[in-house]
């Protein structure tokens, strides 16, 4: 499942970050989003991925295996079942 998230509460003032939870399972993940910039966030199997960069995209999430396209380094947001992982993208080489 592909969702994506936008703080657009104009009335508000910008500067602050906006809070997000998002349920996976029984388990929850807090998210902190910038205003008016997308967060996409991919699931499947009870498994999360995502990356703060817009340079990037999570296509596709399984147990096995998460396929990510974008340019230059990165960092991947992994989560499942309340654990979470940072793990570095470095597509410099292609």
């Amino acid at each position: 499942m592909h969702t994506y998230i936008t703080p657009v509460d104009w009335y508000n003032d910008p500067t602050p970050e906006r809070k997000a939870v998002i349920r996976l399972g029984a388990d929850k993940l807090e998210l902190s989003l910038k205003f008016g910039e997308i967060l996409k966030l991919v699931s499947n199997d009870g498994v999360l991925a995502y990356t703060d960069d817009s340079d990037f995209e999570v296509v596709s999430v399984s147990k096995e295996q998460i396929t990510l396209q974008g340019s230059g380094k990165t960092f991947l947001k992994v989560s499942k079942v309340i654990r979470t992982c940072l793990k570095a993208a470095d597509f410099g080489d292609f």
